[in-house]
């Protein structure tokens, strides 16, 4: 199974009220990344990567964050990643060529755009 192997850039990303298990899924078992637990009082679910911590926070006023990707990650294998995405019904395409690397752009289930590269 493709995991990331990195969290490269962006601390989080937003997401609606009381879709917790969304999160989960996509970033914990599509993604591979591992929950943490957070402080008390806390809400969202947390993810602990070598990089530091990456949340998924509820905001009351959602709306995906735009064009922009909030988080880029390395993945182990981006063409295996790709297929587990595209099996999981997530919509992802083509990033701009970077020298070394394969790369594209997924849409998390909240429609936020995040970047997974293989090096």
């Amino acid at each position: 199974m493709p995991r990331v192997i990195a969290k490269e850039e962006g601390d989080g990303v937003a997401m609606p009220v009381g879709k917790d298990a969304d999160a989960r899924r996509f970033y914990g078992q599509l993604l591979g990344l591992k929950e943490t637990m957070k402080p008390p009082g806390e809400k969202g679910v947390w993810f602990s990567t070598e990089a530091g911590l990456f949340k998924v926070l509820p905001a009351p006023d959602f709306k995906p964050a735009g064009d922009k990707p909030q988080a880029r990650f390395r993945v182990d294998k981006a063409e295996p990643m790709r297929m587990a995405l595209d099996k999981a019904r997530f919509r992802h395409y083509d990033a701009p060529p970077e020298v070394g690397t394969r790369g594209f752009y997924a849409l998390d289930p909240f429609g936020n755009k995040i970047e997974l590269r293989e090096r």
